[in-house]
């Protein structure tokens, strides 16, 4: 089973991190894989993609692969998002923000002809991982000031706000292309091996990574 499915590592549900524990578990776990795995069991896994595709056109796999890189490009912005909210004293849960993004997922996924609620289900998936790891970020930060950036003037902190990065089109639409895929037989091993070459994520930001793949593997067979 691979460590980016949800739950893969454990089974409490990936939220915000609060309790330290599953995220230290987890991380461990993942740490440990990612560098100290010998060569041949490196070879092993490379030797079973193959056969993960087995079924699979090279378009229909380009489709995955298409959203993959799509979502990592969000975890990867998650930090500069942390680091900015950070500075300016804005708030990680911001509702104005976040309803603005959802309303523009609504009206795009309509354009696109794509069916709403799967469009809200993981637009709402991606806020939650870039929130993952921009709350690990301010939890270091916090932890260590002498690390952290600094912070700017604010007139009014407690209103201080800053915009969620848009999914955009070819997010939404790299979602939708890849759907009939995630439909077919044997895509949860597709979606397996395509995550672990496409996904870079390390320490307590696995959480994030699983929390945005997390509408995949609820449609995957």
């Amino acid at each position: 089973m691979s460590l980016l499915r949800p739950n893969a590592c454990s089974r409490a549900p990936i939220t915000l991190p609060g309790s330290r524990a599953g995220a230290i578990a987890s991380a461990a776990l993942w740490v440990t894989i990612a560098a100290a795995a010998p060569a041949s069991a490196t070879q092993a896994v490379a030797a079973a993609r193959p056969v993960a595709a087995a079924g699979f056109t090279a378009g229909q796999v380009s489709r995955i692969d298409r959203l993959l890189q799509l979502i990592q490009e969000r975890l990867e912005i998650a930090p500069a998002i942390a680091e900015t909210r950070w500075k300016t004293m804005s708030r990680i849960e911001d509702s104005d923000s976040e309803s603005a993004l959802i309303d523009g997922v609504r009206r795009q996924s309509a354009a696109l002809r794509l069916d709403v609620d799967l469009a809200l289900g993981f637009a709402q998936a991606q806020i939650d991982a870039g929130k993952i790891i921009q709350a690990e970020r301010h939890k270091q930060w916090a932890g260590n000031p002498d690390a952290a950036p600094k912070r700017q003037p604010v007139a009014n902190p407690l209103r201080a706000s800053t915009a969620e990065p848009e999914l955009g089109v070819p997010l939404l639409r790299a979602f939708r292309d890849a759907l009939g895929v995630l439909r077919r037989p044997r895509s949860r091993e597709l979606l397996d091996a395509r995550a672990a070459d496409l996904i870079h994520v390390g320490g307590p930001d696995l959480l994030a990574a699983q929390a945005a793949l997390k509408p995949l593997y609820a449609i995957a067979n």
